[in-house]
């Protein structure tokens, strides 16, 4: 009885990690895995890495490692409409509780402008992932011996690993309106964004001790506001985020900053475009969230680190998380210059 109260503990933690869905707080820099409707939303080339280590507090922090890679297809000018492509792969490693999960996701998108400057997408992202427990690295309710933890006692469980694969599915709606020229630096002068999105099909089951457990689907939204007044060299970004997967749920709220170092007119290749980040945001119950990002030309460099602020606090001695992304964009703007239905 005891051993199963462990071991259903430990899934219920489990579970509540795969509902964070890895988890970034630098979400906005990795459109692929925050809405399929995204990929290639807005440049012709994305692709990027990101690297998370959370709970540093504790001698085995809770790793995530994502990257991706998407393009848009037959966009073109005069065209109204056009669909993107990408690939992406992330992995959750927790070593305190011998827990792992990877997940490989292919998207298709479709982006449609109904008038100059109104976009609608869709987006479908068919993924394969898996998830792994080492039952060898856990302690079990027979290896007390009466008076302590005694790891040569057996565990009486009938293995020592386990492993889940499955294939399942996302989908995603995003609204964008964007007005102004675009930039490496600035994107557009004003941007509203919207977007929902649905990870995990509701028939998609696993379990690691025998009985079927459903998934819960992971519903999220997201909204943010670009502004860049004309002639300014400061850029305001409001960003909301909501996502909930069964009992489980994540707001995170904010605004980022962009300083223009320097703007390089498209005419010269002799200066490089270059703009600072900075931003701070919060999330509901658990961290305040404070990035800083280096863009140079299609480059982007941005760290980011959680101070927590939850029940957790006295175990992670408020170093909640460490995240460094790295991004390329490319993006011709020859889309954006003209509207078939203009």
């Amino acid at each position: 009885m005891i051993r199963r109260l462990l071991l259903y503990t430990f899934l219920f933690c489990s579970g509540v990690f795969y509902a964070q869905d890895f988890h970034f707080s630098q979400y906005n820099l990795v459109p692929f895995w925050l809405n399929p409707a995204m990929v290639a939303g807005t440049n012709d080339v994305d692709a990027g890495v990101i690297y998370r280590t959370q709970y540093t507090g504790l001698s085995n922090p809770y790793n995530t490692f994502g990257a991706f890679a998407d393009a848009a297809i037959k966009k073109k000018r005069g065209k109204n409409s056009y669909f993107g492509l990408g690939v992406g792969f992330v992995q959750d490693n927790n070593a305190n509780v011998q827990y792992k999960s990877s997940l490989a996701a292919l998207s298709l998108s479709y982006h449609i402008r109904i008038t100059r400057n109104n976009m609608v997408s869709v987006g479908f992202q068919p993924f394969f992932f898996q998830k792994s427990i080492n039952y060898a690295g856990l302690k079990w309710g027979n290896q007390f011996d009466g008076y302590s933890y005694n790891s040569s006692l057996a565990t009486g469980e009938p293995g020592t690993y386990s492993q889940q694969s499955k294939v399942d599915g996302s989908i995603g709606f995003n609204y964008q309106f964007s007005k102004g020229v675009h930039s490496s630096i600035v994107e557009r002068a004003q941007k509203l964004q919207i977007g929902f999105a649905m990870f995990h099909l509701p028939i998609v089951h696993y379990s690691f001790y025998g009985s079927p457990e459903t998934i819960y689907s992971r519903y999220s939204v997201n909204a943010s506001y670009t502004y860049k007044p004309a002639g300014s060299r400061v850029s305001i970004n409001p960003v909301v985020f909501f996502q909930k997967q069964g009992p489980a749920d994540e707001f995170i709220f904010g605004c980022n900053t962009l300083f223009i170092l320097q703007e390089a007119p498209a005419s010269t290749s002799f200066s490089k475009s270059s703009s600072l980040t900075l931003g701070v945001l919060y999330r509901l119950q658990d961290a305040i969230i404070i990035n800083a990002g280096l863009n140079y030309e299609n480059f982007c460099f941005s760290l980011a680190y959680d101070v927590n602020s939850s029940s957790l606090i006295t175990s992670t001695h408020s170093f909640g998380a460490i995240e460094l992304c790295i991004r390329y964009r490319l993006n011709k703007g020859h889309w954006n210059a003209v509207a078939s239905s203009d």
